[in-house]
């Protein structure tokens, strides 16, 4: 019996390790199937669509998981060096390898069976995440969360699972954990001021949970942990406080950012898989959307026409970002192996607080007013920089006046009484 293969069009993407792969006698390949076109011996080909262009490849059907596949699969093969090598003839192994790993580096996490977990389900980037993935029926999407939001858990796609429990319960999440292929920990005691009075409700939810959970985590799980900007909370202004990088030393106040910062370090310091993204402070809408944030609660005054309080002259700077760029970020980084053992900063923009309600009243134009009122601020001021998943081919999406606006068309039913 001949072996079979079929003729499928595919997008390729590869280790962006060159030496090591160059190194090896086989490569990784993920690969999409665009099209069936029908049965073919092995003597026929199959065509690879890659960053530049679309380069043809012998390989049986072993090579691709066997028969029956469709349009729209996702799967990964181990493809020889050598039959990558003849089929592109014009390139070096090394250089194949590189644009090999160029074209990786576009690529999402959408794969078939992939099992993705999300604690903190019903919260609010979880709740942008979730749009996010909806679209992807590929994927099979667990959300844990003590609370039963009705309406959410109503509107979710039949490839998504909702569980209520606390994530704490280990005897849950010892059955949810394992098989796993991506982690998103994004459950948290929020509130960064408030949490000086709640210390060991923070510390226990924060770093214990966590904690736990990465302890639980296999080897092959890629874990998101959502950390905040506000670990630089503390920084001495008097030095460095502007464009403040992933390499420099975190200065957190109050246990919201020290609990974070403790959980950076403790995956630092592990073997795991794992991302640490630091969100600025999010904005904009979402179904879990939270209105103790500071831009959203000027949003909110700005379209009754209600006025704005800023504490002192306003001009601490504070980083920020829509929370849709901040589920687009976690999807991103998720996907690739660059980013694994390394920290992200995602901030679209840092303002100075009477800029944000500056911009907050200009953009809804319905006549609120900005109040300054003498009140020490908390926190330093800091501004992060987002040059590093820049780096990586991340954009930003929803700059602030963007988000003002589709808040707006989304509340647009409510009135000032």
């Amino acid at each position: 019996m001949p072996t079979w293969s079929r003729r499928i069009r595919v997008s390729v993407r590869a280790t962006t390790n060159t030496a090591a792969a160059a190194s090896r006698s086989d490569m990784l390949v993920n690969f999409t199937v665009v099209a069936v076109i029908g049965e073919c011996p092995p003597s026929r080909q199959m065509l690879l669509r890659s960053r530049r262009g679309c380069r043809r490849v012998l390989a049986p059907t072993s090579l691709v998981g066997g028969a029956g596949l469709r349009a729209g699969q996702r799967a990964a093969t181990a493809f020889p060096l050598a039959t990558l090598r003849s089929a592109l003839r014009a390139k070096t192994a090394t250089r194949m390898v590189r644009d090999l790993a160029r074209a990786s580096s576009r690529r999402r996490v959408q794969g078939s069976g992939m099992k993705i977990l999300i604690t903190g389900g019903m919260g609010y980037i979880s709740s942008a995440l979730t749009e996010l993935y909806a679209g992807r029926p590929g994927c099979d999407v667990t959300l844990v969360d003590r609370r039963f939001v009705p309406e959410r858990v109503a509107a979710l796609p039949r490839n998504f699972r909702y569980v209520q429990a606390d994530v704490e319960d280990l005897d849950v999440m010892r059955r949810l954990v394992p098989g796993v292929d991506i982690l998103h920990i994004l459950n948290a005691e929020v509130e960064a001021e408030k949490s000086k009075d709640r210390k060991d409700v923070v510390w226990h939810g924060n770093f214990e949970v966590p904690k736990r959970l990465i302890e639980i985590c296999d080897a092959s799980t890629r874990i998101m942990f959502a950390s905040s900007g506000n670990v630089f909370g503390g920084v001495d202004e008097s030095k460095k406080y502007m464009d403040l990088n992933e390499e420099d030393a975190p200065s957190p106040r109050f246990p919201y950012a020290e609990s974070k910062r403790a959980v950076e370090e403790l995956l630092l310091a592990s073997r795991k898989k794992f991302t640490i993204v630091r969100f600025g402070t999010n904005y904009g809408y979402a179904p879990g959307i939270r209105f103790n944030l500071v831009t959203n609660i000027f949003m909110r005054k700005a379209l009754l026409g209600e006025e704005l309080t800023v504490h002192g002259q306003g001009t601490n700077y504070r980083p920020t970002c829509c929370v849709k760029d901040c589920a687009r970020a976690l999807d991103f980084l998720s996907a690739r192996s660059d980013a694994s053992g390394e920290i992200f900063h995602v901030v679209s923009k840092s303002y100075q607080i009477r800029e944000l309600a500056e911009t907050v009243v200009s953009v809804c134009a319905t006549g609120a007013t900005t109040n300054y009122v003498d009140k020490v601020v908390p926190f330093s001021a800091y501004a992060l920089s987002a040059a590093k998943i820049r780096s990586l081919g991340f954009t930003f999406e929803w700059p602030l006046e963007r988000a003002v606006i589709d808040f707006k068309e989304k509340f647009q039913a409510m009135v000032a009484p």
